[in-house]
Formats: C-alpha cells, sequence, structure tokens
C-alpha cells in the first residue's frame, strides 16, 4: 500500500538522527580511551583526532537524539561533553545532559573558558585541550557551577535560590552515597549543615532531572555569555 511504499523510500535516506559524525573513525580510540568525547561541529571531530583524540564524534548538526544515545551505548557508557561554550551551547549540554541520565550514563563535562569550542582551544595549543580534558567534572558538579556563576551566594536571596535548586537537582540523584557526596558539597558552600539542606521542601519527590533543567535553563543561561 501507500505506507509500504513511503516505508522502502524512508529506508534509503541518510537519517542524522540516529548517527554521529566520526563514529567510524573513532571505535579504536573509544577502546583505548574508554570513553567518547561528544561534541557539536563537524571542525572540533577533525582538531581533535589530528590532536590524537581520536575518540571523538559530532552530533552533525543536531540535537543530540535518543538514537544516537544508543549508538554511543553500543561502545561505550562513558561520555565526556565538550559543548561549545556560548549560551547555545550550554542548553544543548543541558538537553545533552538529561537524555544521557535518561540513559543511565555517568556523563562528564569538560569546560573550554575563555574559547570556544576545541577546534579554537586546539588551533591555540594542543596542551590547553589535553589541560582541559584532565579537569573534566561529573554532570552534577557541572550544573552546581553553572546556578553558582549565575547567583550571588555572598546574599541571603542568593543562597536561597541556589539551595532550592541544588536541593531539587540533588533529590534527582537515586546513589545514597553519591546523593550524600553533593549534600556535603552544597552545605560546604553554603556554609550550612547538611540537616539544614534537608530540612527545605522539595516540590515533588519524584521530580526528574529535567523538570530542574527546564526550570533552572533561563537562570543559567541569563546573560551567560558576556561571562563565558
Amino acid at each position: 500500500d501507500g505506507r509500504d511504499g513511503q516505508d522502502t523510500k524512508l529506508a534509503g535516506v541518510f537519517v542524522k538522527g540516529n548517527l554521529l559524525y566520526g563514529m567510524p573513525m573513532s571505535y579504536s580510540g573509544i577502546s583505548s580511551f574508554g570513553h567518547i568525547i561528544l561534541v557539536e561541529g563537524y571542525l572540533d571531530v577533525i582538531s581533535m583526532h589530528q590532536a590524537g583524540f581520536d575518540n571523538a564524534v559530532a552530533s552533525l548538526g543536531t540535537a543530540l537524539t535518543t538514537g544516537q544515545v544508543n549508538l554511543i551505548k553500543r561502545y561505550t557508557d562513558h561520555v565526556y561533553l565538550a559543548y561549545d561554550s556560548d549560551e547555545a551551547g550550554t542548553k544543548a549540554a543541558l538537553r545533552a545532559l538529561e537524555i544521557m541520565r535518561e540513559f543511565e550514563m555517568p556523563a562528564r563535562v569538560i569546560s573550554l573558558k575563555p574559547y570556544k569550542d576545541p577546534d579554537e582551544l586546539i588551533q591555540k595549543d594542543p596542551k590547553l585541550w589535553q589541560k582541559a580534558v584532565s579537569k573534566n567534572v561529573p554532570a552534577v558538579d557541572w550544573l552546581l557551577g553553572k546556578y553558582a556563576d549565575r547567583l550571588d551566594l555572598n546574599s541571603a536571596a542568593g543562597k536561597r535560590e541556589y539551595s532550592d535548586l541544588a536541593v531539587n537537582l540533588i533529590s534527582c540523584l537515586e546513589d545514597a552515597v553519591e546523593k550524600k557526596h553533593y549534600e556535603q558539597k552544597v552545605a560546604k558552600e553554603l556554609d550550612v549543615s547538611i540537616e539544614d539542606l534537608r530540612a527545605k521542601k522539595v516540590n515533588s519527590s519524584s521530580r526528574r532531572l529535567k523538570d530542574i533543567k527546564i526550570e533552572a535553563e533561563d537562570k543559567i543561561t541569563d546573560g551567560l555569555k558576556d561571562d563565558l
């Protein structure tokens, strides 16, 4: 029928949402490094491979999709995210982190500041890129850092807002040890006790990272372009 004909035509179509640029060239690199580095642009992948990081792939100009995450999971569960450091890149990173958390992939983030993207950083000095990679942080630490960057933690209002965001984020964590670690980290940042943090009301115990991300996204990216 007509649908069968449509399916036949689609079978030969190049579906960007299911592929990653540089993936065929990265199989051995992913195996040797033990993780994959996910970037936004084609030039980023080319520069990274030339610099010896042959475990880099890009999402072909599209936002990260579940199809692409499924492809990554065939080779590794460990992803280092190195998206552009501008506002758009930050928002794309937030969306990518949510998808990877849904797939139970422990993502980490590479900070590129003050450079725009991996290509620019590598062109400046490949050693700077190697240093940036070595300083990668877990996704939760990166998110907490973004919250702290946008708020005045010396003010009562800033501490309240930061603690609201942090407590809601921590509530999404399932592992008790990991949760305790971040409770201690946030309590130290705010100079309060863990009991003080736990006394705060979380909107819903069933909230997911996606809900927290959407609520906080504007706070994180508001004016971010001037700071990065």
